[in-house]
Parts: C-alpha cells; structure tokens; sequence
C-alpha cells in the first residue's frame, strides 16, 4: 500500500460503485477502509486510514489523518479483497485493548446506496458536496 495524495478524503459521483466500508474504533483513534471503483469498468481501489484523535470534533478536526491506498484489476475477486481488508481490520481490532469491535457495512451500490446504508449507522459521519455532484465520506 501507498500513502494516497490528493485532499485525503475520497470522493464518489454518480459513476461510483461502493463495495463496502470498515470502521474500527480504539482508544484514542480510529482506522477505517473503503473498496470501490469510481465506475463499473475501472480497478478495484482501496483506501483506508489512521486517525489519532485530538480533539473531539467530527469535522474540521485537528485529528491525525493518515491515508493509504490501493488498486486491484477491474477482474479481481471481490470476495478475495473483502477478505484481505477483513483481515486488516481484525489485526487493527486485536491491537486494542480491549479488543475492539469492528463495524463494516456492504454497500454494493452506487453513491446513493453508500449515503442510505452507511448514514443508518450511528457510528459513521459524512458530508455532501452539491458542487461536485457526488458524496465525499471524510471521518
């Protein structure tokens, strides 16, 4: 995995497909994962991240964000990469004491179906860009 560039957040539009999201929190942070592609014919991508909390803002935070990415080709199975994030969100989890729980929501639709599952969990915070046209998920 690389660092990602960019703004760190992860954008959708309307083209967007959205696998599934992962979110485990631990004393003082919280890492979460996102497998997508931006439209139906374009790789696999995985981003996820670290976040060290410093303050108790949602948005706007001064938190520690550090984000990393991924791609897999168009044909990858997607079973195989829900299993590999899977097993890096259990290895985060087993690294906090307590051990900690970890949320995950299949999406398996576009940025409409992301914005109705994920906004149904108490647990997850995102923001709406109307400018863009799309959703941009920042934790």
């Amino acid at each position: 995995m690389t660092p990602a560039t960019g703004d760190a957040v992860i954008h959708f539009t309307e083209t967007s497909y959205v696998d599934a999201v992962w979110f485990v929190p631990f004393p003082g942070g919280d890492w979460m994962a996102v497998i997508f592609r931006d439209d139906a014919t374009g790789p696999w991508l995985l981003r996820y991240r670290f976040r060290h909390h410093v303050d108790r803002k949602i948005f706007g935070s001064a938190d520690v964000k550090n984000w990393y990415g991924g791609s897999a080709p168009p044909d990858a199975d997607r079973a195989k990469l829900r299993a590999a994030v899977d097993d890096a969100a259990a290895d985060v989890a087993a690294r906090s004491t307590p051990p900690a729980k970890i949320r995950k929501v299949l999406v398996e639709g576009d940025a409409l179906v992301f914005r109705s599952k994920c906004n149904a969990e108490p647990w997850f915070y995102a923001r709406e860009e109307s400018e863009r046209g799309g959703n941009r998920a920042e934790d």
